[in-house]
């Protein structure tokens, strides 16, 4: 109801987010306080996407469409500081990996060329395309460093510590693979949520 009265007293949804920017924005510079661009990989973030949309208009979103197997068979066997909850079960994973899916549907048709999705294969297989293509998309030239992320000295405190000091690897497509039989679960659950929620068969 707050939120309803918030978008009326506003008369437009960009005039209501324009405070939330602005706390956003200087809280970000109390952090940093550096001039630069900002990225948030949080593993959640997709949920946000229209309210990112409304108080950050010039931001720019990159979905990294992976194999919905490898990416469970990885989150399920790492343990993730904030505790994410959703990646504790096979069976509670294929609803969330759905209703991502769902969401992927959405904000492409309401983003439009303000999300651009890269397919993880093809960035592998061609990363200096791919690395091209995305810097283009958030207003960047691209470099060649952009390639050579792994030799950076930067404090890395995420899950993938390890991943980034490695060049671009292929080693993490199909891995759930040898995994197959142990997963069902999450074939089960996630074929089911995704025909409940009016998608096509994965």
């Amino acid at each position: 109801a707050a939120l309803l009265r918030r978008f009326g007293q506003a008369g437009s949804p960009e005039r209501a987010w324009a405070s939330t920017r602005a706390r956003y924005l200087h809280l970000l510079d109390e952090r940093q306080h550096v001039p630069g661009r900002m990225v948030d990989k949080s593993l959640n973030i997709s949920r946000f996407a229209a309210l990112i949309r409304l108080a950050l208009p010039e931001s720019r979103i990159l979905w990294l469409r992976r194999d919905p197997a490898d990416v469970a068979w990885s989150c399920f066997r790492t343990h993730f500081q904030s505790g994410l909850g959703w990646t504790f079960s096979l069976t509670d994973m294929g609803r969330h990996f759905a209703a991502e899916d769902l969401l992927f549907d959405r904000w492409r048709d309401l983003l439009g060329d303000r999300l651009l999705p890269v397919p993880y294969a093809d960035l592998v297989d061609d990363p200096s395309a791919w690395a091209n293509r995305i810097a283009d998309h958030v207003g960047l030239t691209f470099e060649a460093d952009m390639l050579a992320f792994h030799r950076t000295r930067r404090t890395v405190a995420t899950a993938s510590v390890e991943q980034v000091r490695r060049p671009i690897y292929r080693d993490s497509i199909g891995a759930s693979a040898a995994y197959a039989a142990q997963m069902q679960p999450f074939f089960d659950s996630y074929a089911d949520a995704r025909q409940s929620l009016g998608l096509s068969a994965p």
